[in-house]
């Protein structure tokens, strides 16, 4: 009696399991093609042009250039401390593209895909290259 009881549970765990799996596999998964047409719209012509420093090449619109002279400053700065420190220096210079403000960086073509609210930025290693707003 006790063991017929036995395989009378594992039977229906058995059966319980194969239809969880079943109706599992029957759920298609996410697709994304329901966004087509909705990808990044731009809304402005950016017109960019290039601050060039001893390391750095900054991709800004002449709107921002007090602040990208602040940000060329300190990236400097940085520069200094980071060959210093890991006694490494860059054998080419390196892109940086600098946006107003984040409505504007979330309008990149540089980057594919959606850019949330919280990304204060992208660090390219492939490319060498960050691309943030101000």
């Amino acid at each position: 009696m006790f063991l017929s009881k036995l395989a009378l549970d594992r039977t229906r765990t058995i059966w319980a399991l194969s239809l969880m799996t079943s109706v599992l596999a029957i759920i298609p998964p996410a697709a994304s093609g329901q966004y087509f047409g909705r990808n990044k719209v731009q809304f402005d012509d950016f017109d960019f042009e290039i601050l060039r420093t001893d390391h750095f090449d900054i991709h800004y619109y002449p709107e921002e250039a007090e602040a990208v002279l602040d940000a060329a400053r300190m990236g400097e700065r940085w520069y200094e401390r980071f060959a210093r420190t890991f006694q490494h220096e860059f054998e080419r210079t390196k892109p940086i593209i600098l946006y107003a403000d984040h409505p504007d960086f979330q309008q990149t073509n540089t980057l594919t895909g959606f850019i949330g609210e919280g990304t204060g930025g992208v660090t390219e290693s492939l490319k060498n290259r960050v691309i943030m707003p101000l």
